[in-house]
């Protein structure tokens, strides 16, 4: 589902505009790492964005946590001359927290996916992205495995690890 009434749209690129960008931009899969596995836009990178936490934003600890993000963002070949694009499951949450991250680490062009990941119809038509749509079925087929997998898991009293 897109968002047509997003307060403002510079933050938001479709799938046409993906699709140009896609070689010169750099690409954030925000999802869980599970979801990343089982499929995800060809040439895009994984970050946990919720791998780091801050419980104390005093000087010192929140001056750790930036670093912290700096060195995951730069290890996924985030720099200021090249545009990222996030994106992560329909709703967004994970893509905003990198896009206010990286605002406040000074990147000058952050998008996210209208749609994230979920967004099926941002792929179609598009031949560039042919490859990004199979993998994004294929990657929900087998979530959607999984979670038949846990719910059965559950029933039976495995504990989920």
């Amino acid at each position: 589902m897109t968002n047509g009434a997003f307060p403002d749209r510079k933050y938001l690129v479709d799938a046409r505009e993906l699709g140009a960008l896609l070689g010169s931009a750099t690409l954030l899969d925000l999802r869980p790492a599970e979801d990343f596995a089982l499929g995800h836009i060809e040439g895009s990178r994984h970050l946990d964005i919720y791998g780091v936490s801050l419980n104390d934003s005093s000087e010192a600890p929140l001056a750790a946590f930036l670093a912290s993000f700096r060195t995951l963002f730069g290890a996924r070949g985030v720099t200021a001359d090249r545009p990222v694009v996030v994106y992560d499951h329909e709703t967004g949450e994970r893509a905003a927290r990198a896009v206010w991250l990286l605002a406040l680490l000074g990147h000058p062009d952050v998008r996210i996916l209208d749609g994230g990941a979920a967004h099926r119809s941002a792929f179609q038509g598009n031949a560039e992205l042919g490859v990004a749509r199979d993998a994004l079925r294929r990657a929900e087929r087998h979530r959607r495995r999984a979670d038949g997998h846990r719910r059965r898991a559950a029933r039976i009293g495995i504990p989920r690890h």
